[in-house]
């Protein structure tokens, strides 16, 4: 017996209802088909068309135990009597909703007395309405509650009812991949490059894929990781998320930048921080315990490795800066500059040349610098063809080996 099988068989009776999740046409079945249905010894037996080794089984075996999915008690074509959860099935609006109230606002969903009786969806409907969902249906006009729901609109919806306010699609979809809850599809090279293109939002979502989205979502608000809605401004014809280009032409390009940089100081806070030296990264934490180099009694060693601190930081460290935030500086340009350093010159007009195309000149090594700093949540801008950073209120070029506090 699967493992699945058997978490399964730890449920004794559950309530299957086909107003779950039926089609519009079908909505006058919903109180004459519910019935309690005890579940059998497998998963197999209990529905008809569940399988064990697809990519949404274990994800559907979490969605049924938590009741977010019923299921059919008849097919929904041919009538056939049994339990069904036709996960390829087209998924409506007014099922993404049901599903998605059950998830976040289950006691408010089963204690909302419904508008309109007749409609099985009636209730998800008036709590869209509360809480300013942009459906495309809604209790006045039901005719697109059975329309098929894409990624995007999908998207939209569960960002608004995260955050408690509108969001526009392209902020959707960076929600979705900054809280985990998809990587998007992958490019001809069989990368993930989490671009808003890369998300297709204009595909239409089989029943299949909510219960992926949705253990997604549970495992993010699990995790208590901090997602921002990211305010995006428009630059030209492209919607920047820092106001900067980096050089690019299109909106493409720019996601393209902005992945790129990402993946560029990914594990950044692994970093044993220091100057190349993992031997001179304590002198770090003694310099900020007010150790200096010209102390008394201090070995040769220690006077070496302090100094080359106090030449290095000293300046910075004289604006009241916290460990943490110089730590996180450090570790940061330590990536971006083993990034840029690692691509040749080249024939080079953006960041995205430097990314994508591998090729840099010192105007685009800055652009891309500048990225990554952007990225990491640094105030960032190029002046002279310098990469600065904002810190305490100074501008600091963090090309060379010094932080050296810039000033025009």
């Amino acid at each position: 017996m699967d493992k699945w099988s058997k978490i399964i068989k730890k449920t004794l009776l559950a309530t299957v209802f086909i107003s779950s999740l039926l089609n519009h046409s079908a909505i006058t079945l919903a109180n004459d088909n519910e019935q309690s249905v005890e579940i059998a010894q497998t998963t197999s037996s209990q529905y008809k068309d569940y399988k064990n080794d697809q990519y949404w089984s274990e994800n559907m075996v979490w969605a049924i135990e938590q009741g977010l999915i019923q299921g059919y008690t008849k097919h929904p074509r041919t009538g056939a009597s049994g339990n069904w959860l036709m996960p390829t099935d087209p998924l409506t609006e007014a099922q993404f909703i049901t599903v998605l109230f059950r998830q976040t606002k289950r006691e408010e969903l089963d204690t909302t007395e419904a508008r309109d009786p007749d409609y099985w969806a009636s209730i998800p409907y008036q709590l869209a309405e509360k809480y300013d969902l942009s459906t495309k249906a809604n209790l006045s006009n039901l005719n697109r509650s059975i329309e098929n729901i894409t990624r995007g609109q999908m998207a939209i919806i569960l960002a608004e009812l995260h955050f408690g306010q509108k969001v526009n699609e392209r902020k959707a979809v960076q929600f979705m991949y900054d809280a985990g809850l998809s990587n998007g599809y992958p490019d001809v090279l069989g990368d993930v490059p989490k671009t808003y293109d890369s998300y297709k939002v204009y595909k239409e979502l089989q029943r299949a894929h909510i219960v992926t989205f949705m253990k997604n979502y549970d495992t993010f608000l699990k995790s208590g990781k901090d997602v921002q809605l990211i305010d995006t401004i428009k630059v030209g014809n492209i919607d920047t998320l820092y106001g900067r280009t980096y050089g690019v032409k299109t909106q493409e390009e720019y996601d393209a930048v902005i992945e790129e940089a990402k993946k560029a100081i990914e594990g950044y806070e692994e970093i044993e921080w220091g100057v190349g030296s993992a031997s001179l990264a304590h002198y770090y934490e003694r310099y900020f315990n007010g150790e200096r180099p010209w102390d008394e009694g201090l070995s040769y060693n220690d006077q070496a490795g302090l100094g080359g601190i106090d030449g290095r930081i000293g300046y910075l460290y004289d604006t009241g800066v916290s460990f943490e935030t110089l730590t996180k500086a450090m570790q940061v340009q330590q990536k971006a500059l083993r990034k840029s350093g690692s691509v040749p010159q080249g024939t080079s007009s953006s960041a995205y040349d430097v990314f994508i195309n591998n090729k840099l000149n010192s105007n685009t090594r800055a652009q891309a610098i500048s990225a990554m700093f952007d990225v990491a949540g640094f105030e960032t801008k190029i002046y002279r063809g310098f990469p600065l950073i904002k810190i305490q209120g100074s501008w600091w070029d963090i090309t060379g080996s010094q932080f050296r506090r810039i000033q025009y």
